[in-house]
């Protein structure tokens, strides 16, 4: 954002400045021209130089009169802070923030302002007439520069991902898709039962097992699932569970890492966004059921993603055209979890064929077919004349996909851990190595991310579980049982002349 063409006069550093013991270098003050001294300098420590929590913070004060803030990169520390120098003694402050967002640092900005009786500028809209010419406004209006900072940092966010390429999964967008979900799509409806009901249990279980969230986010979502499971077969109100999801965000938070689409902004206002978010959620999801032994039901995502796009996907011809679709791709008969990975991708491709040079195609991002032969040239193959394709498979350049090495690329671009962690607030909140694995970390069973997958709505994993094992402990008693009979049984026996020599 900070290499940016046309910037006004006013336009602030953005830049991260490195930490130095100099304190006073901080004051001196170049840009703009007739600037004054400022009181107080403001320094915000990001670990993640991808966050971009310091620089909405500079464009919310940049007009506030004798202060100045600066993003900080300092390396002795290791944790998000806020601090403050004084420019009369040059003295640092620590200030106190509970959590470490936009909002949180930008009121301890201005409760330390206050107390020193700082007028804080709101960011807005100013407009200036110039004197003269009969009283005719001949003046310039100043664009709103928190409108001009989103779209520059569309525009850095569009570049980041064109440069790091197609086969990138942000992390930023799995959380996006289920935020928008949970928190808009679902909620959309006053009840909620009978197939819809079913629906948002399969949703939620799958997102429980496989999505890759942080502690508080297991918790979130294992808390959110036992709230739906609570309803039985009866109706959830809509109002209700979106007024639960908010209330157990609140109380489990830091939930979301997230407050941006990445990978999946548009270059317009309604451009791709959720549909994309929840199109690389599904993916991403069939693939870690693939890479794990949680469930042996291939159908297990597939199904949760049906129920979903013909329940609640607010674009109903989108999900007609879906059903459509899964009925002629017989979805209902896939066998394994790897054709399933499989069958989603061919679909994907399939609706991308359909909707190149549509209206709801981003000319940055044309609706191709995935992957292409730059990002994977051993994926396709000529068609050879003794093998016969399912024409799912084929293409119309006299290529077809090779099978084994699309399934390599697909479990390769969306495992657990090559996903992505740029434009996070704060990637410190994104699950690292097995953290977030949800039902399948080993210690994440306990507590709060107790499993609560139901049997018939009748038995719990727990109940399952505590059966198997007093199985398996009355079948170690009764061996037990059998070997101290059999001993006894063959203990030698006594006869008289034994007895008698021992007279």
């Amino acid at each position: 954002m900070q290499h940016v063409e046309n910037k006004p006069t006013s336009w602030p550093n953005l830049t991260a400045i490195n930490r130095t013991d100099d304190k006073a270098s901080l004051f001196d003050v170049t840009s703009p021209v007739g600037a004054t001294r400022p009181k107080y300098v403001y320094l915000i420590n990001e670990k993640d130089t991808n966050a971009t929590i310091g620089s909405q913070v500079i464009l919310d004060f940049h007009d506030t009169p004798d202060i100045v803030v600066y993003r900080m990169h300092d390396p002795t520390l290791t944790t998000n802070g806020l601090s403050v120098v004084d420019g009369s003694s040059l003295s640092v402050i620590n200030l106190p923030i509970d959590e470490f967002s936009r909002e949180k640092v930008r009121e301890a900005v201005r409760s330390h302002l206050r107390q020193h009786h700082i007028v804080v500028t709101d960011v807005s809209t100013k407009s200036t007439k110039k004197a003269g010419e009969g009283g005719v406004a001949a003046g310039t209006t100043e664009q709103n520069i928190s409108a001009l900072m989103e779209q520059k940092q569309e525009a850095a966010i569009r570049a980041k991902v064109k440069e790091l390429g197609a086969g990138v999964v942000y992390q930023a967008d799995l959380e996006e898709a289920i935020r928008f979900a949970l928190f808009h799509e679902i909620g959309r409806y006053k009840t909620i039962e009978s197939d819809r009901l079913v629906a948002l249990r399969n949703f939620l279980n799958v997102l429980v097992r496989y999505f890759p969230f942080n502690d508080n986010g297991r918790r979130f979502l294992t808390e959110l699932r036992q709230y739906v499971l609570n309803a039985g077969e009866e109706r959830l109100d809509g109002e209700a569970f979106v007024a639960r999801v908010k209330a157990l965000e609140t109380e489990r938070k830091p939930v979301f890492s997230s407050n941006h689409w990445i990978g999946c902004s548009g270059s317009k206002e309604g451009l791709r966004r959720y549909p994309c978010g929840l199109w690389t959620l599904f993916h991403y999801l069939t693939v870690q059921a693939a890479e794990s032994d949680l469930s042996n039901n291939p159908l297990e995502v597939l199904e949760a993603m049906h129920g979903y796009i013909k329940n609640y996907f607010g674009c109903s011809e989108c999900s007609q055209h879906f059903q459509q679709m899964a009925d002629k791709n017989r979805i209902w008969q896939v066998a394994t979890k790897d054709d399933a990975v499989l069958w989603l991708w061919s679909s994907h491709n399939e609706v991308n064929k359909r909707l190149a040079g549509d209206a709801t195609e981003d000319p940055e991002h044309p609706k191709v077919q995935f992957p292409t032969a730059s990002d994977c040239a051993q994926c396709r193959r000529k068609i050879l004349t003794n093998h016969h394709n399912h024409q799912q498979y084929t293409m119309e350049d006299g290529n077809e996909w090779n099978l084994t090495e699309v399934l390599r690329y697909l479990k390769h671009m969306y495992a657990y851990d090559r996903r992505h962690l740029f434009g996070l607030h704060d990637s410190s909140l994104a699950p690292q190595g097995s953290e977030g694995r949800s039902e399948w970390g080993g210690g994440v069973a306990s507590g709060a991310q107790t499993s609560y997958h139901s049997y018939g709505n009748v038995l719990s994993d727990i109940d399952i579980r505590f059966s198997a094992l007093l199985y398996v402990t009355c079948i170690v008693m009764i061996v037990i049982a059998i070997k101290m009979v059999v001993k006894r049984g063959y203990r030698k026996k006594m006869y008289p002349h034994d007895i008698l020599g021992k007279v």
